[in-house]
C-alpha cells in the first residue's frame, strides 16, 4: 500500500506561527495581562506538619498599608484547617502589589493543635505506624497486582536467579520557566479566570466543581504556558476567584513564589524495590518477582501505578509476578511530572537486568536484546494489546540499535569494576530503554472549531493552551492538508477559549503525540 502524496504537512516553509511569537516576545503568558489594572495575591504555607488550625487572626496582616483582603479556608473552598504536610496552604493575602502582599504573610497569626505525622515511608508502613491520614485506616494501597503464568515452574527453568533490593530514587522537583499562576476577575455574578495550564477544559472542570458553580458562570481562558512538564495546572483559578471576590471582583493576580512552586508544589514520586529475575544460562527469561513501594506524599492517587509496566511490556517473561504499592505519608504530594509513571520503576528493574547479566557473564545490551518482545507479539497481558509501531520488537529495537550504533558502544563497554576515573569513581555504560504505559495510540480524541471566512480561509479555534508540542499548529497543518487549503489559509482563532471550544486534551509530549 502506498502512502498518500501530502501537500502540507512535513514540507519545509510551513513554520510555526505561535512559536514565532515567543521568539520575537509577542506572546501573552498570564502575568502579561491586564497591566496596572490587578490586585496581587500571595500563599502563606504551613510551617508544620501536620495539626488543626483553630484560629486565624489576620489583624496585623491588614494593618500594613496595601493590604486589600486576607483569605483562609473559609474562603477558599480548595482548602482545609486540617493540615497534612508542611507548606500545605492556610492563609492568602490581597495586595496592591506583589512585595507588600509577601511581606504581610508573616504577620498573620496561625493557632494550631498539633498531631503525629509519619513523613518517612519505610516508617509508615511498618506494624502500628502513625497513620497519616491520606488513606482511610491504612499507609498503604495496592495499586497494581499482575499475574502470569506459573512462578514456580520460572524458577524451576532458571540456572541463574539474581535478587536486587534497591533504596529509595531519587525525588525530582522541576522549576518551570513560569510557576503556577491563574488571573480571575468577576463581572455580576460570572467568573473569569485567565490561566496558565496543560489542560484548559480540564482546568474549567475544577474550578466548576471546587467553586460550586454553574458551569456557564465559569469563563476559563488560557494561551501560553511557560513550561509544565506534565504538572502546569494547579488550579489556581480556585484561589484566585475567591480572592478577586473578597476585593469585591477587582483582578486578583495569583502568583506562587519559587520558594513556595519549590518547597511544597507535586514532585515526581520515588521508588524502591525487591526485584528477583531468572534465567536460562544462555540468557532467556524464565521468571520475575518483584515489588515496587512508591512516595506518594499526600496523593492518594499519585500516578505510580505503572511503576512496573516497562519492565513487564518491553521483555518477554513467561511466569511473573509484579505488585506496585502507594506509601502515604504528611509529605508535599508527588504526581505528575515529565515522563509520569515509568521511569522510577525501571531505574530499579533495569539495574537488576544489568546485575543478572553480570552473572551470566554476558553483555547487558546483548541480554536486552535478546529478550526484548518479538516484532508485532501482543501484550503478554490482558487485554493483550498491539502495541503500534511494532512493539517492544520493532520501535523499541530500532533506539537500542541505533543508540548502540551512534555511542560505538561496543568499543566503549567494559565490565564492573573494570574502569576508574581520576576522582576515585567508578565509571560504567549501559544502554537501557522500554516501552511506554504513555506512548500508545488512543486516548482522548482533539478538537478543535472551524470558522470559514468569505474569503476562503479558515480560522482554527482550539480548546487547549499552547504546551510544547503546539497543538493548534499541529492542527493546522492537518485542516490545511485535508481541506486542500495553503498552509498560509489557516490562522489560530480564537484559541484557548473555553466558552466557544472543543476540549482538546492536555497538551503534554507524551499526551497528544498519540491523539
Amino acid at each position: 500500500m502506498s502512502l498518500p502524496v501530502l501537500n502540507v504537512v512535513g514540507k519545509p516553509g510551513q513554520h510555526d506561527s505561535a512559536g514565532v511569537s515567543i521568539l520575537t516576545g509577542k506572546a501573552d503568558f498570564v502575568a502579561d495581562r491586564l497591566p496596572n489594572q490587578k490586585y496581587f495575591g500571595a500563599v502563606r504555607p504551613a510551617n508544620f506538619t501536620r495539626g488543626k488550625i483553630t484560629n486565624i487572626d489576620a489583624s496585623e496582616a491588614l494593618k500594613l498599608a496595601g493590604v486589600k483582603a486576607v483569605v483562609t479556608y473559609q474562603d477558599i473552598p480548595s482548602w482545609s484547617p486540617t493540615v497534612l504536610h508542611w507548606g500545605q496552604p492556610v492563609a492568602g493575602v490581597v495586595a496592591e502589589d506583589p512585595y507588600i502582599a509577601e511581606r504581610a504573610l508573616p504577620l498573620i497569626k496561625i493557632d494550631y493543635t498539633p498531631a503525629p505525622a509519619v513523613v518517612d515511608p519505610d516508617e509508615a508502613i511498618k506494624p502500628g505506624a502513625t497513620l497519616s491520614g491520606v488513606m482511610l485506616e491504612t499507609n498503604l494501597s495496592v495499586q497494581a497486582n499482575l499475574s502470569r503464568g506459573d512462578l514456580e515452574a520460572g524458577w524451576a527453568n532458571a540456572d541463574v536467579v539474581e535478587d536486587a533490593s534497591w533504596n529509595w530514587t531519587t525525588v525530582h522537583q522541576h522549576q518551570t520557566l513560569e510557576t503556577n499562576v491563574a488571573l480571575a476577575w468577576w463581572v455580576g455574578e460570572h467568573a473569569y479566570v485567565w490561566g496558565s495550564t496543560q489542560s484548559a477544559h480540564s482546568e474549567k472542570s475544577t474550578l466548576i466543581n471546587t467553586l460550586n458553580m454553574p458551569a456557564t458562570k465559569i469563563h476559563f481562558y488560557t494561551h501560553f504556558c511557560g513550561s509544565g512538564e506534565g504538572g502546569k495546572g494547579a488550579a489556581l483559578g480556585t484561589v484566585a476567584v475567591p480572592m478577586s471576590k473578597a476585593v469585591g471582583g477587582y483582578p486578583v493576580l495569583m502568583s506562587w513564589s519559587r520558594r513556595v512552586q519549590m518547597g511544597t508544589y507535586t514532585r515526581q514520586f520515588q521508588v524502591r524495590s525487591e526485584i528477583k529475575l531468572g534465567a536460562k544460562n544462555d540468557g532467556t527469561f524464565t521468571a520475575a518477582d518483584a515489588t515496587w513501594w512508591a512516595m506518594g506524599g499526600v496523593n492518594s492517587a499519585t500516578p505510580s501505578g505503572s511503576a512496573h509496566f516497562g519492565f513487564r511490556t518491553t521483555y518477554t517473561i513467561p511466569d511473573a509476578k509484579m505488585v506496585v504499592n502507594l506509601i502515604g505519608t504528611n509529605s508535599p504530594q508527588r504526581g505528575y511530572y515529565r515522563c509520569v509513571n515509568d521511569p522510577p520503576g525501571n531505574i530499579n528493574s533495569d539495574s537488576a537486568i544489568d546485575k543478572l547479566a553480570v552473572r551470566l557473564g554476558m553483555d547487558p545490551y546483548d541480554l536486552r536484546m535478546k529478550n526484548l518482545r518479538p516484532m508485532d507479539a501482543p501484550d503478554q497481558d490482558s487485554p493483550y494489546r498491539q502495541w503500534g509501531n511494532g512493539g517492544a520488537g520493532g520501535g523499541v529495537r530500532m533506539c537500542f540499535e541505533k543508540v548502540y550504533q551512534e555511542s560505538n558502544y561496543a568499543t566503549k563497554k567494559h565490565n564492573p569494576g573494570a574502569y576508574q576515573l581520576e576522582n576515585g569513581k567508578m565509571h560504567g555504560i549501559a544502554i537501557t530503554g522500554h516501552l511506554d504505559s504513555h506512548g500508545s495510540v488512543g486516548g482522548g480524541s482533539r478538537g478543535g472549531n472551524l470558522v470559514l471566512t468569505p474569503d476562503g480561509q479558515v480560522q482554527l479555534n482550539v480548546g487547549g493552551a499552547r504546551g510544547t508540542p503546539g497543538a493548534e499548529t499541529t492542527m493546522a497543518h492537518f485542516v490545511a492538508e485535508v481541506m486542500g487549503l495553503k498552509y498560509d489559509d489557516v490562522g489560530i482563532g480564537e484559541w484557548g477559549n473555553t466558552d466557544i471550544s472543543l476540549d482538546s486534551g492536555i497538551q503534554a509530549g507524551s499526551g497528544f503525540t498519540g491523539g
